[in-house]
């Protein structure tokens, strides 16, 4: 439709000229959730969410780099979910606790799950690794 019909159908039908004006596109600010330390872990049965051995451990662990049971939040998410939960949060750290994270994004600190972990203590030494790097990015 050219310039001139559509002008003779704005007149006819009379729109008003404020609703002809190009409207600018404005980006809204959602507040996020400011946190230290967020946790992420795939649904499963054993959740460090809920009191028990692994989130007991699992706040031993950060504890030993100075984050307490203050400065995190603890969530489950599905696979598919991680990039639309992790926008929610302005966290300084963001812990992923199962493999299956990995895939979606190389920009958070990974350590196995706290019940892995008790498991094996074979997997006690990379973990102490990966906290010293957390207390890095945490100070």
């Amino acid at each position: 439709m050219n310039q001139e019909i559509k002008n003779y159908y704005l007149k006819m039908l009379e729109v008003p000229d404020f609703l002809l004006k190009p409207v600018k596109n404005t980006k809204v600010k959602a507040n996020k959730i400011a946190i230290k330390c967020l946790i992420i872990e795939s649904k499963i049965e054993n959740s460090f969410c809920n009191d028990g051995k692994a989130r007991s451990f699992l706040l031993k662990m950060l504890n030993s780099v100075d984050i307490n049971k203050n400065d995190i939040t603890c969530i489950q998410v599905d696979t598919y979910d991680l990039k639309k939960t992790v926008i929610k949060y302005n966290a300084k750290v963001i812990l992923l606790t199962d493999k299956k994270f990995l895939k979606l994004s190389d920009k958070y600190f990974f350590i196995h799950h706290p019940n892995e972990i008790l498991n094996d203590t074979s997997l006690k030494r990379i973990t102490w690794e990966t906290l010293k790097e957390i207390k890095k990015w945490t100070k």
